[in-house]
């Protein structure tokens, strides 16, 4: 390669040579890919060599700021032959024009039969004054002229923008150039066709320095705008749940019969009259191009190519050639009769491959067996294509789920026979262990005869609610085939904690209401009497306390009302059993005689009285019989003495006799004289 640099003030001309060559024969092919100079701030010359082997049929090649196809074209020549079948077309970049083109023979008859799209032709070699973005250079002679090389010169502005699209997997791309370069406006837009059974992921549109991406469809994204400044955008790549293979120009241009794609395990065979060779196909009676696949079915294949002239037994479509049919490990393009391509420049295979069952899901059933397999969205219930095994990763080898005690998987595998399903997938791990529910019915049934205990009573509404809630919690568990031995112990011992609360929220409320009716018999004392009805209340008051647990006596805060009451009762009795006894000494007193006994029950009863208090005393209701007691006596008393003393005095009077003069009756007159006036 050689490289002259010029100084350019305002503009960049570039030079790009591409040598092609072409006859008349009917052999197509696409230019290998090649890579000019990057655009410089100088202007710069290249010259590139492009001789044709056998193996290379040149037909279009495309450098940094051109693009450059031509007509009919044979590795057996040296140098290009353009004629009336086919001219030679140059293309400038967007944003580019082309100024000039200089042409170099290898033979150089019939220039004059040359002639430009724009330009001025010096009839010679040089086309100037072009100045636009593209030229076609064609001959109107039928032998054509052969030319060796081109030489183009480009202008354009460094400091415009360029787009550059990467990405796009699954797709074809049309339109706009996937490279634009020094943009003086829009951009051209760029089209991407997702190719046969892929798809673009959903995604927003989106606007990158004024280029914008769009998904117009599932199969369809754009790509235009005028951009701000340079812009590199990455295309979504297709996506599809089959395999996608693409045989572009590199395997095209080496396909000479027969060929093997080791790598996509895909083989071209060609039997009968024709070729598919240097990216053309021809038959000439019986050709027959059969593509085998050992990784899958063909669903799709179409053939690109620049013109189909007749497709044989597959469908054409514009400059496509379909195969749609029934997925097939072996697909062959065929014609009794005429079958022609010309320029094939990619075969495009959907392949639908078998579904790998090491990315599916297993669904299994309560009783642990397999219920259904999702694989590719795909809900699969027959099993008809499946060894189904169950066990664990060192052995499972079993064809129903296991029934002792551990941990195990349900394997599903595809059955060496399947031609839809590959790989093993493995279920989610289920456990078997022999589940022990006894305690935990024994504690739901003895929270159950709580519950019905309390539960009709409205003092225990909210203590009767909390614990049905936790006897249902543990039904759920107790009627659950999927809990282990954990949760059974764990729920046991939930409910019988829920049942002791319940119980002692139960004996909460018992013992308040039961101190509350002791303290209210104890408020109903109230002023403490020495009666029988006090007496009562007192001792029913005293009876009910009694009979209180020490957690319900520790509630009754008006206990000491109740001993107050019994201390002041018992302080009333013992005043009035005392005041009883003397009033009964003074009722036994009885009728007053002037006795020793009369005077004794007196006296002992005088005796009692005064040892009374004076709130005894104040009891003593017969008092006054005491007293007239005493006083009776002292008259009894009065009354045999004086009947005593008279007595005395009568008797010596009567002992005076008869009066006689002598010391004897004056002594005993004069005695009783004296005793008489003793009284």
């Amino acid at each position: 390669m050689e490289q002259t640099k010029h100084n350019s003030a305002a503009k960049v001309l570039i030079v790009a040579v591409c040598t092609f060559i072409l006859t008349f024969a009917m052999a197509f092919a696409i230019l290998p890919a090649t890579t000019l100079t990057a655009y410089a701030a100088d202007e710069v010359s290249e010259y590139i060599s492009l001789v044709a082997s056998d193996s290379d049929h040149l037909k279009t090649i495309s450098g940094t700021h051109y693009s450059v196809s031509c007509g009919y074209m044979n590795a057996s020549e040296s140098g290009m032959q353009v004629c009336k079948a086919g001219a030679l077309t140059i293309n400038a970049r967007k944003g580019e024009t082309i100024t000039k083109v200089v042409l170099t023979y290898s033979w150089g008859n019939n220039k004059s039969s040359l002639s430009a799209s724009a330009g001025t032709f010096d009839g010679n070699a040089t086309i100037s004054d072009i100045n636009a973005q593209q030229v076609t250079i064609s001959s109107s002679n039928t032998a054509g002229v052969k030319i060796s090389a081109v030489r183009v010169y480009f202008e354009g502005d460094l400091n415009n923008p360029t787009v550059t699209l990467t990405g796009g997997a699954n797709a074809k791309s049309s339109g706009g150039l996937l490279t634009q370069s020094y943009l003086p406006g829009a951009m051209d837009t760029v089209t991407y066709t997702a190719l046969t059974g892929a798809s673009f992921p959903e995604f927003e549109t989106y606007t990158q320095n004024g280029v914008t991406v769009e998904r117009t469809s599932d199969t369809v994204v754009t790509i235009s705008g005028t951009p701000t400044t340079n812009t590199e955008i990455t295309v979504p790549d297709a996506e599809s749940s089959n395999k996608i293979v693409t045989w572009g120009s590199s395997v095209i241009n080496s396909i000479y019969g027969n060929y093997t794609d080791t790598t996509n395990g895909i083989t071209l065979t060609q039997t009968g009259d024709g070729d598919f060779s240097y990216g053309d196909i021809m038959s000439y009676g019986s050709l027959a191009l059969n593509f085998t696949t050992t990784t899958g079915k063909f669903t799709s294949i179409e053939i690109e190519a620049s013109q189909i002239y007749d497709g044989g037994n597959w469908t054409k479509d514009g400059n496509t050639l379909k195969w749609n049919g029934t997925p097939s490990n072996s697909v062959s393009l065929s014609s009794s009769g005429y079958l022609y391509l010309e320029g094939v420049s990619s075969i495009n295979f959907v392949i639908e491959m078998p579904a790998d069952l090491s990315t599916a899901t297993v669904t299994l059933g309560e009783d642990n067996t397999v219920s259904k397999v999702t694989v590719g969205g795909k809900e699969i219930t027959d099993f008809s294509e499946f060894d189904i095994t169950y066990g664990t990763d060192d052995s499972h080898t079993a064809t129903t789920p296991p029934t002792e005690d551990g941990t195990y998987y349900a394997y599903v595998a595809a059955k060496t026979t399947s031609d839809n399903y590959t790989g093993t997938a493995r279920s989610n791990e289920f456990t078997v262990s022999t589940i022990d529910k006894t305690s935990l019915n024994t504690a739901i049934s003895d929270a159950e005869t709580l519950y019905n205990n309390i539960k009709d009573n409205d003092d225990y509404t909210d203590i009767a609610n909390t614990l049905k809630t936790a006897i249902d919690n543990a039904k759920a568990v107790a009627d659950s085939d999927e809990v282990d031995q954990d949760a059974v112990d764990t729920a046991t011992a939930n409910i019988t904690t829920a049942k002791t609360t319940a119980e002692a929220g139960k004996k909460d409320v018992d013992d308040t209401k039961a101190a509350n009716a002791v303290k209210e018999k104890i408020a109903a004392i109230g002023t403490v009497e020495y009666t029988t009805e006090s007496k009562g209340k007192i001792d029913e008051a005293r009876e009910a306390y009694d009979a209180l647990t020490a957690d319900q006596k520790a509630l009754v805060d008006t206990y000491e009302t109740l001993t107050t009451a019994e201390s002041n009762y018992n302080t009333l009795k013992a005043d009035n059993d005392a005041a009883d006894e003397v009033k009964a000494l003074i009722a036994a007193i009885g009728e007053v005689a002037y006795t020793t006994e009369s005077k004794d029950k007196i006296d002992e009863a005088r005796a009692a009285y005064n040892g009374l208090t004076a709130e005894q005393k104040a009891l003593v209701d017969n008092y006054a019989t005491l007293t007239t007691a005493e006083t009776t006596y002292a008259t009894e008393k009065k009354t045999a003495d004086d009947n005593a003393a008279a007595n005395a005095v009568k008797e010596k009077i009567t002992a005076i006799g008869t009066v006689e003069y002598t010391t004897e009756s004056k002594g005993k007159i004069d005695e009783a004289r004296e005793a008489y006036d003793a009284l």
